[in-house]
C-alpha cells in the first residue's frame, strides 16, 4: 500500500470547535455548482503526469516533484529538470527550502540533490553515517555512498540540523552543509534507534517537537537520550496507520490516516475529535491536511477500494468537498500547499497539477442546470426566484424550494421551449418581460403565476428586431427595435412610438437604461448615439461626446456616474459631459464592451468577449479576470448581467453562467512580490550579492527577474532600468534583462512589476554593483606613468641638448664641404632619372603593343587602370573560330618588374593554345604554371619566388557553353540579377618551393544568352577608401554587379570606373586594377 507524504511546513489558522457539527452543512445558495480548478499535466509541459510534491520557494517560484524528475513552474512556462542537468537519478518525492534559501530534492531510489546559487548538484553521503547502523551501504570507507536506502520520503529542518525519512533506510540528521559543500554527515536512526526502517513522513510542531512516521506508528525524537520514542496520544487509532500529522494556527493536531480517517487533538481540552465519511468526510484514506489563510481546514483523501479521492473542507459554519462532480478531477492527491496569493496548489500522483483560485466564481453549465450553455439572459424577479434565457429555451430556479423542485428546466409554455431567449426583464411591479429570438413578448404575472402574451403590444412589434428592453418608474415598458423606440403603458394598454423626429439620435436602438432618477437612457447605432430622455417630458436629448460613438451597454454606479459602453472603449458621464474614457491601454481585455455591472462596493465590472474587468471607482485601477481566474464564461453576452439580493453578481456567457460572490474573492494583493532571482556574468550562472565588484571583463550581464502571479500570469507586466547605462524605464512583459560591454563604473540595477489588479510595487528591487576598470586605467597607474614619462622627458630633453650643441659643431664643419658634392651628385641623377623614364615609356609602348584591343570580342569591356606607367595585370584574348578565350593576369610586383612577368605569361599563353592546341582552361593553366616555372628556374634545385593569378575561360561558340580554370581569381557569372561565383584554386602561376604539382581545375557553365561573365584581379577588391578608409571588398563587387548586369557594357565599365574612384577618393591606387566582363550572345 502506498502511505502519502507527510506534512511538514508552517501551520495556518484554526477552526473554532464547531467543526464537531461538520456533518450539517449550510445549504449554499445554488447547490452543485462547479467550482474551477486550474489544471496541468503532460499535455502542457510538466515533465510527468505523476507528480508527488509541491512547494513555493522563496522567489515565488512552484516547484513540483514528479515521476521525472523536478519541475519549475513561474504561472505560464514550465522547466523540466532530470539526471541530465546534474540531478540524482530518479523521481523527487519530497522537496524541502532551508533557511538559506537552498531547495533539497528527496529522489525515488535513494538519491538526494541540491539547488543552491541556481545551479543543480548531486549530494553524497559520508560512510560514517551508516557505520554500525546500516553498514551494508558502504562498499569503500574511503568512498562516499551517493544514495541512500530506499526513496527518500520527507525532508525538514530542525533545530539546525536536516532531518530526511527514507522508506527503508529509517531517518538521517544531516548537518547542513555551507554553500558548495559535497559531502554530507550525521547520523542514521534505525530499528536500533527506537525507529522503524520504513519512515515515510516527519513534521516538526510549533513546540519544538519532531515527529517520525513510520509503518509502526508515530515515533518523537527524544533529545535526552537520542532516540525516538513512541507517540500516542489517547484517542488516537492503534488499528489504522497513520500518514500525515499537520498543526493548525491554534496548535490543534490534526492526524490523517490510512482508511481510519480524520483526528483532531484539540490543544485546550486535550480531547480527540474523529470524522470519517459518516460525518463529513470525504474519503477515509487521508493523505495530506493543510490551512488556508480564512482558517479553513483542507484534507485530501485518496480513491482506493475504501475510499474516495477528492477534497474535503472544513470551515467554521460546516464542510465543503471538492471532487468530480463539481470541478476537480484529482482523486490521488499527495501534497497541497497554499501559495502567497491564496491559491491552494494540489499535486496528484496520476493526474498532475491543480491550481484552485477560490470560490468565488462558480458555474452553472448544461444539463444540470440549463437547457443551453449559451446564456444570453438571466435575472432574478421579487420572489427571489432567478430566471435564465438561452439559446434553447428557459430555466427557473427557486432557492424557496427543496429538491428536484428548486429547478425547473421543463413545463413551461410551448412557445417558451427549445426558443432563443434574448432578454428576460423583471419590471419591480409584479411582473417578468421575456422575449424570444421571434421578437415576441411574454409576460410572467408573479402574482397569477401565469404567462401572457399581449396581442396589442406584440401587434406593434411586428417586423421590428427587439434588441433592449427595460422598465421605468411609471409602470412603462420601453422597447428598443431596430427601426424606432416603444413605450409600452401596461395599464392603459397603449403603444407610443419614438423616432429621431422625436428627438432621438438614431432609430436602431442598441441598449436601454433607467438611472436612479428614473432618467430613461438610449442608445443607437447610429453616430454620437446616446440620447437622454425624461419620461413624461417628451423631451429627448442627444449628449455629445465629441466623438463617433455607438452604446452596447449602460449603466450607473453608486456615486451617480452614468457608465456607456461602446465598442471604442467605455466612457464615464457626469453632469451629462464625458469626465473618463477607459480602453484596451487603460487595461480593458478589449475595447468592445458587452455589458456592465455595478457592485455594491463601487465597482464596475466591465464584460467583453474576452473575460471580465473590474474598475475600481475610487482608486481608478483596473482588474482582469480570465479564464485562469476563475470566470471559465469568456465570453459574456450582451446586457447579460444583474445583482442578486444577496449582493452576488450574475453573468450570462458562452459558456454557461458564472456568478460572482464578491466577498469571497480573495485579499487584493497590493505589493506584487517581485524577485531578481538570476544573475548571469558572461552568459554564465553567477550569484551577483549587493555591492559586488566586477572586472572589466565581467561586462555581459543578464538579470533575470520575476513576479510570479498565478491568478492571472498573462497581465504581470515589468520596467526595470540600469541606472549609469538606461536613461529610462523600460516596460515589457518579458522576464529578462541583457546588458553587454558594459564600461567601467557603478550600476544599480532596478526593477518593479504590477499585477493582474493593476498595482505596481511601491519600491522597486534593486541590486547595485560595480565594474573595475583595466589597471591600465586606475588613477596610481595613470599618476605613476606620467610621472615616468616626465622624467624619461626630462632625461631625453637634457642628454638631448647635450648631444645638439657638439653635433652642431660637426655639422657647421661639414656643411660646406657637403654643399659642393651635393650640387655635383644632383645633376648626374637627373641626368639618370631622364634615361630611366624614358626606358619605362618604351616598355609601357612595348607592353600596349602586346595587349589585344578593348573591343577585341563583342559586347565585352576592359576596364584596365595600372598603378604605375607600366602593369603587372594583364589581359588576353584569342578566337579560334570555334571557341573564344578571355584571359585576366596578375604578376608579382608591380611598374617594370610586374611588366616583365607579364610579357612572360602573354608569350606563353600564345604558345599553349595557339601552337600547342591546349583548349581546355584546366590544361592551359597546368602548362603555363610549367611554361613559368621553366623560364624563371636558371637550376632546377632553386626556388622559384615570382609567379602570377589568373582566370581564364572558353567560350565555345556552338555548343554554347563556358569553360573556367583560375588560380586564385573566381568568375563571377550573373543571370537575373543573381550572382554565382566560381571559386578558383587556392594556388598561383609559379612560385614553387619544392611542394608536390598541383592540377588545376576545370569548372563547365551552361549559359544562357544574355548572362554576364566577369573576371578581375584582386586590384579592384583591395583598394583602400570609402568611410573609415577600409577596403572596397568582393561582398560590394557583387552587389555592384547585380545592380549594373543588364546595361550596355560600356555603361558598366563606365560606373565600375566610377565606382572605384570615387571610392578612393584622394587616396593613392595601391595596386594595378583589370576588370573584364562579357556578356554571352
Amino acid at each position: 500500500m502506498y502511505l502519502g507524504s507527510a506534512n511538514h511546513g508552517n501551520s495556518h489558522s484554526l477552526l473554532s470547535a464547531c467543526l464537531l457539527l461538520v456533518s450539517f452543512m449550510l445549504p449554499l445558495h445554488l447547490s452543485g455548482q462547479h467550482y474551477y480548478f486550474e489544471h496541468y499535466s503532460s499535455k502542457e509541459g510538466l515533465s510527468a503526469s505523476k507528480v508527488y510534491t509541491v512547494i513555493q520557494d522563496a522567489n515565488d517560484f512552484i516547484w513540483l516533484g514528479t515521476g521525472s524528475g523536478v519541475t519549475r513552474f513561474d504561472g505560464l512556462r514550465f522547466e523540466n529538470f532530470s539526471s541530465s542537468d546534474s540531478l540524482a537519478p530518479g523521481g523527487v518525492k519530497s522537496i524541502f527550502e532551508d533557511s538559506r534559501g537552498r531547495l533539497w530534492l528527496g529522489h525515488i531510489g535513494g538519491g538526494m540533490s541540491v539547488l543552491e546559487d541556481n545551479l543543480f548538484r548531486r549530494v553524497s553521503f559520508s560512510p560514517s553515517l551508516f557505520i554500525g547502523v546500516d553498514s551494508a551501504r558502504i562498499t569503500d570507507p574511503l568512498s562516499p555512498v551517493m544514495s541512500l536506502t530506499g526513496d527518500i520520503t520527507a525532508i525538514v529542518e530542525y533545530e539546525g540540523s536536516l532531518w530526511v525519512a527514507t522508506s527503508l533506510g529509517g531517518a538521517l540528521r544531516l548537518e547542513i552543509p555551507e554553500n558548495g559543500g559535497a559531502v554530507m554527515t550525521g547520523q542514521q536512526y534505525m530499528g536500533r534507534q527506537g525507529l522503524s526502517n520504513d519512515a515515510f513522513g516527519l513534521f516538526s510542531d510549533s513546540r519544538g517537537s519532531l515527529y517520525c512516521i513510520t509503518d509502526i506508528g508515530i515515533k518523537k525524537y527524544d533529545h535526552a537520550s537520542d532516540r525516538f520514542i513512541p507517540f500516542h496520544p489517547e484517542g488516537l487509532t492503534k488499528y489504522f496507520l497513520t500518514t500525515t500529522i499537520f498543526e493548525d494556527s491554534k496548535n490543534n493536531m490534526w492526524f490523517g490516516t490510512f482508511n481510519g480517517g480524520l483526528y483532531r487533538l484539540d490543544s485546550e481540552t486535550g480531547e480527540m475529535g474523529f470524522y470519517d465519511t459518516r460525518n463529513g468526510l470525504w474519503g477515509n484514506f487521508v493523505t495530506y491536511i493543510t490551512e488556508d489563510y480564512r482558517g479553513n481546514i483542507w484534507v485530501a483523501s485518496m480513491e482506493d477500494w475504501e475510499s474516495r479521492g477528492g477534497l474535503t473542507v472544513f470551515t467554521p459554519d460546516g464542510s465543503r468537498v471538492f471532487n468530480s462532480t463539481n470541478g476537480l478531477m484529482a482523486r490521488h492527491i499527495l501534497c497541497m500547499t497554499e501559495d502567497r496569493e491564496r491559491n491552494i496548489l494540489i499535486a496528484d500522483r496520476d493526474a498532475g497539477f491543480f491550481i484552485y483560485k477560490g470560490d468565488h466564481f462558480t458555474s452553472f453549465p448544461a444539463p444540470e442546470y440549463l437547457p443551453s450553455n449559451d446564456v444570453f439572459t438571466l435575472a432574478q424577479d421579487t420572489t427571489g426566484r432567478y430566471w435564465f434565457g438561452t439559446s434553447k429555451g428557459l430555466s427557473l430556479y427557486d432557492p424557496e424550494k427543496r429538491g428536484e423542485e428548486r429547478l425547473i428546466l421543463r413545463g413551461f409554455p410551448s412557445a417558451l421551449e427549445e426558443v432563443h431567449i434574448s432578454i428576460i426583464r423583471p419590471d419591480g411591479y409584479g411582473n417578468v418581460w421575456i422575449v424570444t429570438s421571434g421578437d415576441e413578448v411574454y409576460r410572467y404575472d408573479l402574482l397569477e403565476k401565469t404567462y401572457r402574451y399581449d396581442l396589442d403590444l406584440n401587434a406593434s412589434l411586428r417586423s421590428l428586431r427587439i434588441a433592449a428592453l427595460a422598465a421605468d418608474g411609471s409602470h412603462n415598458l420601453w422597447l428598443g427595435t431596430d427601426r424606432a423606440l416603444i413605450s409600452w403603458d401596461e395599464e392603459r394598454k397603449q403603444v407610443t412610438t419614438y423616432t429621431q423626429i422625436n428627438g432621438l439620435t438614431g432609430n436602431n436602438i442598441t441598449s436601454l437604461f433607467c438611472d436612479s432618477r428614473g432618467v430613461m437612457w438610449i442608445g443607437t447605432e447610429e453616430r454620437n448615439g446616446l440620447t437622454k430622455h425624461v419620461p413624461g417630458s417628451g423631451i429627448f436629448t442627444a449628449v455629445d461626446f465629441g466623438a463617433d460613438v455607438r452604446p452596447t451597454a449602460i449603466s450607473e454606479t453608486a456615486d451617480g456616474t452614468l457608465w456607456v459602453g461602446t465598442i471604442d472603449g467605455l466612457y464615464g458621464l457626469r453632469n451629462d459631459t464625458v469626465w473618463k474614457r477607459l480602453t484596451e491601454a487603460d487595461g480593458l481585455l478589449m475595447n468592445s464592451v458587452n455589458l456592465l455591472q455595478p457592485d455594491a462596493d463601487g465597482n464596475l465590472y466591465i464584460g467583453t468577449s474576452l473575460g471580465l474587468n473590474r474598475y475600481d471607482c475610487t482608486t481608478g485601477r483596473i482588474s482582469s479576470f480570465t479564464e485562469k481566474s476563475g470566470f471559465t464564461g469568456i465570453e459574456t453576452r450582451p446586457g447579460a448581467s444583474f445583482r442578486d439580493e444577496r449582493g452576488d453578481l450574475w453573468f450570462g456567457t458562452a459558456n454557461g453562467a458564472i456568478r460572482l460572490n464578491p466577498a469571497l474573492m480573495p485579499p487584493v494583493v497590493t505589493e506584487p512580490a517581485t524577485h531578481i532571482w538570476r544573475t548571469l556574468v558572461n552568459y554564465e550562472t553567477f550569484p551577483m550579492y549587493d555591492g559586488i565588484r566586477l572586472s572589466h571583463t565581467q561586462n555581459r550581464i543578464i538579470f533575470d527577474f520575476l513576479s510570479i502571479c498565478l491568478v492571472n500570469p498573462e497581465t504581470v507586466r515589468y520596467q526595470f532600468m540600469l541606472e549609469g547605462a538606461d536613461e529610462e524605464w523600460v516596460t515589457t512583459d518579458q522576464t529578462r534583462a541583457m546588458y553587454s560591454s558594459l564600461s567601467p563604473g557603478r550600476y544599480l540595477f532596478r526593477v518593479k512589476a504590477s499585477n493582474n489588479y493593476g498595482y505596481w510595487n511601491e519600491e522597486p528591487v534593486e541590486l547595485s554593483f560595480s565594474i573595475k576598470g583595466p589597471v591600465y586605467q586606475t588613477a596610481w597607474f595613470i599618476i605613476l606613468c606620467i610621472t615616468a614619462l616626465l622624467s624619461a622627458i626630462y632625461i631625453f630633453i637634457s642628454l638631448r641638448e647635450r648631444t645638439l650643441r657638439r653635433e652642431k659643431e660637426l655639422l657647421e664643419q661639414k656643411v660646406d664641404e657637403r654643399t659642393a658634392e651635393v650640387v655635383t651628385k644632383s645633376i648626374e641623377l637627373e641626368e639618370r632619372n631622364r634615361d630611366t623614364t624614358a626606358s619605362i615609356r618604351y616598355a609601357e609602348r612595348i607592353q600596349a603593343a602586346m595587349l589585344p584591343p578593348e573591343n577585341f570580342f563583342n559586347d565585352t569591356f576592359v576596364l584596365f587602370m595600372p598603378r604605375d606607367i607600366v602593369s603587372g595585370d594583364f589581359y588576353w584574348m584569342y578566337d579560334s573560330g570555334f571557341k573564344q578565350y578571355i584571359a585576366a593576369v596578375d604578376c608579382t610586383g608591380h611598374g617594370v618588374p610586374g611588366a616583365f612577368m607579364s610579357i612572360i605569361g602573354h608569350n606563353s599563353l600564345n604558345k599553349i593554345v595557339r601552337e600547342s592546341g591546349i583548349t581546355r582552361p584546366s590544361e592551359i593553366l597546368d602548362r603555363l604554371n610549367t611554361e613559368v616555372v621553366h623560364a624563371l628556374l636558371q637550376r632546377s634545385e632553386k626556388a622559384v619566388r615570382d609567379g602570377m593569378d589568373i582566370s581564364v575561360i572558353s567560350y565555345d561558340i556552338l555548343d554554347h557553353y563556358v569553360e573556367y580554370a583560375g588560380a586564385y581569381q573566381p568568375l563571377y557569372h550573373v543571370r537575373n540579377g543573381k550572382v554565382t561565383v566560381v571559386r578558383a584554386d587556392r594556388f598561383p602561376i609559379g612560385m614553387i618551393d619544392g611542394q608536390a604539382r598541383k592540377v588545376f581545375t576545370n569548372h563547365r557553365l551552361d549559359v544562357m544568352k544574355g548572362d554576364m561573365l566577369y573576371i578581375f584581379t584582386d586590384g579592384f577588391a583591395d583598394q583602400f577608401g570609402g568611410p573609415g578608409e577600409k577596403k572596397f571588398k568582393t561582398v560590394n563587387i557583387r552587389s555592384l554587379l547585380a545592380e549594373i548586369y543588364m546595361l550596355p557594357v560600356d555603361e558598366q565599365k563606365r560606373l565600375l570606373e566610377k565606382s572605384i574612384r570615387d571610392w578612393m577618393g584622394d587616396l593613392s591606387q595601391i595596386d594595378d586594377i583589370l576588370f573584364i566582363g562579357t556578356r554571352i550572345p
